[in-house]
């Protein structure tokens, strides 16, 4: 396949729905509510004007970053003769909540979403494979995953030049490491049924690489 002929597939195939975008922007609220928790008070007092500006800093640098990593995902899918819907999970979005609340924002809990695959039936022709295999599922999981350490580990110089910059990148890797969970509503159970050594592979390297990048100074 040619890059022009990967081009035209993925302007063809690659969308978000408006129900994806609505569930996007739900997402983000909610790590934005998570990571903006502990900026509400200053000396014991609720100051909400502090708190309501931290939120919406943090939500939208929160559907950056999931925006970002889902797109990714869309675009390795089509890649591999597959679309994907986006699925957020409300349980596990209430819950994060809750257990910020109750920790007081000590401890940070995200509900990521997962995709569903679907094959592209005109794209599948040419395969072996006409439904959607694990194969598929694990690739387009993991690749994005990898591709975005190979980017943060790149842009790691300019991690000290701009605060918002540094965060974003804060969040970038949250949003990655607890979608990499295998747990239901995450795409590391779908990563993890598909292809357990990639799984281990990819969710170790990660979370290692994530730790680094975190625990780097920012001055």
């Amino acid at each position: 396949m040619t890059l022009r002929e990967y081009w035209y597939r993925v302007k063809k195939h690659f969308k978000f729905s408006k129900s994806e975008v609505e569930q996007l922007v739900i997402t983000s609220l909610v790590i934005g509510f998570v990571f903006s928790f502990q900026k509400w008070v200053v000396e014991y007092v609720l100051v909400v004007e502090r708190g309501l500006a931290y939120w919406i800093f943090y939500t939208v640098l929160a559907f950056i970053a999931v925006l970002v990593y889902k797109s990714l995902q869309k675009i390795v899918s089509v890649l591999k003769a597959c679309k994907t819907v986006y699925k957020s999970n409300p349980k596990a979005q209430l819950f994060s909540v809750l257990i910020t609340i109750f920790s007081f924002g000590k401890i940070k809990y995200l509900s990521i979403g997962s995709l569903e695959f679907e094959p592209i039936p005109e794209l599948k022709m040419t395969k072996r494979y006409k439904e959607v295999t694990s194969q598929d599922i694990a690739r387009s999981i993991a690749i994005p995953a990898w591709l975005l350490i190979i980017i943060t580990a790149l842009l790691n110089p300019l991690y000290s030049l701009a605060k918002p910059f540094y965060e974003l990148v804060r969040v970038l890797l949250f949003v990655v490491s607890y979608s990499l969970l295998p747990i239901p509503g995450e795409d590391g159970l779908l990563l993890f049924f598909s292809s357990r050594w990639l799984y281990i592979f990819t969710a170790t390297g990660f979370i290692t690489v994530s730790y680094t990048h975190l625990t780097l100074p920012t001055n």
